[in-house]
């Protein structure tokens, strides 16, 4: 046979395979609910807080972060490779957490507002699962993307004395995430997995609408993480 029929042949086939593996893909739509427990500096303890104005200002914001929840949706294509299954995905997570109570308890009686903390990490990335039997099937994934860091405003918004009572508003950068989880799948339409995303290392300075606004020779570095325990729906 000669080297071009061959060739050719072999083209055939990969085609035919890729076309039957593509026919086989399963679009899947997936929802998420999540607990979050803080990790890295998001789980830092604040310094040196003024206890008449307790802000957390620049030089704490990103700490004192306590549990919270989140919400996430995925869309995925799961491929029967033989020996389990391949699902590349993409995935949008919205993550809110509060501040530390004891924090939060201490601004309000003072009748300011306490800030939080809100995380939209968009990452792509794949997951394999290998079926045991028709109802437990484990998973492993690992995901890329960016993260959305967003810090409420806190203080005294309009305070007679705004050195004595600050009100600060934060600008922050968007960086480089990632995720990696293990979990099950319970049958077809629910999962659990214990996740870590690490949402990047954050520069923070004061927006300009702070009162008093003060400008920083250097932004703060601040390094977010979270423990996430979610549960997802899948259709």
């Amino acid at each position: 046979m000669k080297r071009s029929t061959i060739f050719k042949t072999l083209c055939a086939v990969a085609v035919m395979t890729f076309t039957c593996r593509t026919a086989q893909a399963q679009l899947e739509i997936s929802g998420f609910l999540g607990g979050l427990l803080p990790a890295a500096a998001f789980n830092d303890d604040a310094s040196n807080v003024n206890p008449l104005a307790p802000v957390l200002g620049v030089t704490n914001i990103g700490k004192e972060a306590s549990v919270g929840f989140s919400l996430g949706a995925r869309a995925s294509y799961r491929f029967d490779i033989g020996y389990g299954e391949v699902a590349p995905f993409a995935n949008v997570d919205f993550m809110l957490n509060r501040v530390s109570g004891d924090y939060r308890d201490a601004i309000e009686r003072l009748k300011g507002d306490p800030t939080s903390y809100i995380n939209i990490p968009v990452l792509v990335g794949v997951q394999y699962s290998y079926p045991l039997d028709e109802t437990f099937r484990p998973f492993a994934e690992f995901g890329l993307g960016f993260d959305m860091f967003f810090v409420g405003a806190e203080g005294w918004k309009k305070a007679d004395d705004p050195i004595a009572k600050p009100y600060y508003k934060y600008n922050v950068n968007n960086t480089f995430a990632w995720e990696v989880g293990a979990g099950c799948f319970f049958g077809k339409f629910f999962s659990a997995g214990l996740y870590y995303y690490g949402l990047g290392k954050h520069a923070i300075d004061y927006n300009k609408k702070s009162t008093p606004y003060i400008q920083l020779a250097e932004n703060e570095l601040r390094t977010i993480g979270n423990w996430a325990l979610r549960l997802g729906f899948h259709f």
